[in-house]
């Protein structure tokens, strides 16, 4: 088990591994905890994000190219991505000059993703209309 890892965190490192161990030791409680955690936490977390997602998409009245197409072509490059660059060199290792076609595509893929979520998430108003989140919406009255 990776445990090793949440012990270089600075100052709480050695508490977060020995709350993941339940020991100091890699024990018949942590493999009980490792377990619970797959088979209770982590699919609860799965039904959250998806039902948050789909309230998402229902609230808003369907997300035909925000959430179909462009995931749907960022999954596709990068599923194609070992197809595209066949190199053998820099595998294994992070970022390696060799892999510069599959990093390239690897990261413009992470940095379309991430623009996409900031600007879908605070960027989006009403009927899909551009707001700035800094500026007061204007005040709605009776009337409207």
């Amino acid at each position: 088990m990776g445990t090793s890892i949440a012990g270089y965190a600075p100052v709480v490192g050695e508490k977060i591994k020995y709350l993941m161990l339940g020991g100091h030791i890699v024990g018949q409680d942590s493999l009980t905890r490792f377990y619970a955690l797959h088979v209770i936490v982590l699919p609860a977390l799965a039904v959250l994000m998806i039902s948050v997602h789909l309230f998402r998409v229902r609230k808003d009245g369907g997300l035909f190219w925000g959430g179909v197409v462009v995931p749907g072509l960022l999954v596709t490059a990068l599923a194609l991505l070992p197809y595209i660059d066949r190199k053998r060199h820099g595998v294994g290792r992070w970022f390696a000059r060799e892999r510069v076609v599959a990093n390239t595509i690897f990261s413009v893929c992470v940095a379309v993703a991430v623009i996409f979520t900031v600007i879908g998430s605070l960027f989006r108003g009403p009927n899909w209309s551009w707001v700035e989140p800094w500026k007061n919406p204007p005040a709605v009255t009776e009337g409207h």
